[in-house]
């Protein structure tokens, strides 16, 4: 495989993690907050809370991931290989060097476990203190807080899979 066609496959595993992920969150919204005859069959055939749990898996993919690419991908596309070309590291301090090996590294499980920690604080306020300014539920929606946390594993297996880096460059 020749340097351009990595350089090629990698832009396009970046643009094609991109487009999943913001399309997971535009449909988490869609589910949420449209009134569509779809959204209702969607409703039909899982029940309300089924439709929860999905909205809840969808967000929980698409956000981490969509965030973790747009964080990443500047530093690893092919116009800024120049950090990964050995005859180029001498122009760049080496904390530049050391802050793009730890986005590629953590950012994605940086970011999932913020969504994670977000999502257990939001169920824990909608249980015991209020529910859009209404009485507390009074019972954590385990489906809903077990999608999240699949969903967030989920997103950061998704982006450690895609080699944002030329082999032999870990």
């Amino acid at each position: 495989m020749t340097s351009s066609t990595k350089k090629s496959a990698i832009t396009a595993s970046i643009y094609i993690l991109l487009c999943a992920g913001a399309f997971a969150i535009i449909a988490a919204m869609w589910l949420r907050f449209s009134h569509a005859a779809a959204r209702n069959a969607v409703t039909l055939a899982l029940g309300s809370d089924g439709r929860a749990i999905l909205e809840h898996l969808l967000a929980a993919i698409g956000l981490p991931l969509f965030l973790h690419m747009l964080l990443v991908a500047p530093v690893k596309t092919p116009a800024n290989w120049a950090f990964g070309q050995r005859e180029q590291y001498r122009r760049l301090p080496n904390i530049l060097m050391e802050v793009s090996h730890m986005l590629d590294r953590y950012c994605g499980a940086i970011i999932s476990a913020t969504y994670f920690a977000c999502a257990l604080h939001w169920e824990h306020y909608q249980a015991y203190v209020s529910v859009y300014g209404q009485a507390p539920r009074g019972y954590v929606q385990g489906g809903q807080l077990l999608a999240d946390a699949a969903g967030a594993v989920l997103a950061v297996v998704i982006a450690k899979a895609v080699r944002l880096r030329p082999r032999g460059q870990e």
